[in-house]
Parts: structure tokens; sequence; C-alpha cells
């Protein structure tokens, strides 16, 4: 694989649109690489990803041993595993790598309000967010329940003798 790393151009930060052409990947591939490497990558207040050179660094590599070494998912989160030189654990070990959120200058004016509490921890929100997603799976169990009991009712209450 030749070294995108002189291709991008020098600046701190790239969007998705960015990394994906210059990967040769689609970026719904790499939001399903962030997902399934669990890769913190900083947004800006708007929520938009973006990527430093340390995280597109191991985009490359995944791409790599994804489609050069043909490896999949679970051979890529093993062989990086090991790169990272920690003990691999299973297929349950998930590499976690963690960058800081990018500082926004004072003078950029002031920030719009945004659905993402930004006073969280990049640990807190994946927390927040499968509590949430919990409470959404646990709603909508209650109105199905509900709405199974109330049909039992009704066929109760059509079938009683007058």
């Amino acid at each position: 694989m030749s070294d995108k790393n002189e291709e991008f151009p020098q600046k701190e930060f790239y969007s998705i649109g960015e990394v994906s052409r210059q990967l040769g990947v689609e970026a719904y591939t790499i939001r399903y690489w962030q997902k399934e490497f669990n890769l913190k990558i900083p947004t800006k207040p708007n929520g938009r990803r973006v990527f430093t050179m340390e995280v597109i660094r191991i985009l490359e590599k995944i791409k790599r041993l994804r489609y050069q070494d043909k490896l999949q998912i679970d051979g890529v989160k093993h062989q990086l595993k090991q790169e990272e030189g920690g003990p691999v654990v299973g297929h349950q070990e998930v590499l976690q790598i963690i960058y800081p959120e990018p500082e926004v200058p004072e003078e950029a004016g002031p920030r719009r309000k945004s659905p993402h509490n930004k006073s969280q921890s990049a640990e807190e929100r994946p927390k927040q967010v499968a509590s949430l997603l919990q409470q959404k799976r646990q709603d909508r169990e209650q109105k199905y329940v509900v709405e199974e009991l109330k049909k039992i009712r009704n066929i109760l209450t059509d079938h009683q003798p007058e």
C-alpha cells in the first residue's frame, strides 16, 4: 500500500469526505470502522467528525489489514491489539483509541446549541447513549405489552355472557 500521508494537505483536522477520498473508501465504511473498532473520533460543536493524522494512520492500517491482508473484522482487531503490545482477550476485546476533543478558538463566535452535551467526557457519552437506547427499548416493550393487554381485554369483554 502506498503511504497516503504525503497526499494529505498539511493541516490539523480533516473532514470525513477528505479522508474518504484519500483512503479510497466510502464515508459509511469509515463510520462503520469507527463503531466496530470503537475509535474515539472528536467532533466539532455541530456534531461533524474531525480526523487527525493519528486517526488517519489507524484507518489506513485497518484498510490494509482488511483489503490487502484479507482479514475479517475479528482478525483486524486481533492484529491491531497485537501491534499495540497488549494481550488479546478473545473476540470481546475491542481496541480503544482515545483522542482529545479539538479546541475551538474563542474568536469562532458563540457555539450553537448542540444535541450533544459537550460537558461530558468522551468516556461518558457512550454510556449515556447506551442508557438512552436501553430506555427507548424498554419504552417500546412497555407499549407492546400495553397493546397486547388491550387486545386481551377486548377479547374478554366481547366474549362475556350477557
